[in-house]
């Protein structure tokens, strides 16, 4: 037994890791998304125009704290994933698979913000999906 593992067992599991390199390019992914996320839905609030009149998106208000408050979480689990923690990588894979969702849901109204949220949360997914976990936690 190394001393690595008999100190992990003795201390119980760890919640953090040392991010790899495909963690630290997600992690800057989910920031990026979450900014991106809450400048669209504050543009939608505000500047109603540069989303055209469609089914989905109706109620521009509603559209735009869901967007806010799901940028803000996705900034969130970003800083989180960054510093290592594992239930970051978790919550990140979901909040960006959701957010590809929603993405899709106004991608009628607005498809050129839409087109760039939907590849940059694919983005996320994808690299915390090829690299998250280190080679012992296979």
């Amino acid at each position: 037994m190394s001393s690595t593992t008999a100190e992990r067992a003795a201390t119980g599991p760890s919640d953090r890791a040392h991010p790899t390199g495909w963690v630290v390019c997600a992690s800057v992914y989910l920031i990026a998304a979450g900014v991106y996320t809450i400048v669209n839905g504050f543009t939608m609030q505000e500047h109603r125009s540069f989303f055209t009149n469609q089914i989905i998106v109706d109620h521009y208000t509603l559209w735009a704290i869901v967007f806010a408050t799901w940028g803000t979480l996705q900034v969130i689990a970003g800083a989180m994933s960054l510093t290592g923690r594992i239930t970051g990588y978790m919550i990140g894979v979901s909040l960006a698979g959701v957010a590809v969702i929603l993405w899709v849901l106004v991608i009628f109204s607005g498809s050129f913000p839409a087109l760039i949220g939907v590849a940059i949360n694919v983005a996320v997914v994808y690299s915390f999906t090829a690299g998250a976990f280190p080679e012992q936690w296979r």
